[in-house]
């Protein structure tokens, strides 16, 4: 455990790292009392995530702003 708030956003169609990687730490975080928040993009692969102009960006800004609070 890191014993710190975490939230993992992973885009599901991601070629390079599989979303099931981020469930499965998910998982076992939460298992070992961290505070752990999943978000799952349905249509973002591995980069969308980062680039403010892609269509995810809104839903990745929207749930950093809400971990933030």
């Amino acid at each position: 455990p890191y014993h710190v708030p975490q939230i993992l956003i992973q885009g599901v169609r991601d070629p390079i790292i599989s979303h099931l990687g981020a469930i499965a730490f998910h998982s076992a975080a939460q298992e070992q009392g961290d505070s752990c928040r999943l978000v799952l993009l349905e249509n973002a692969g591995h980069f969308e995530v980062v680039i403010p102009t892609s269509p995810a960006w809104d839903d990745v800004r929207d749930a950093l702003l809400a971990f933030l609070k």
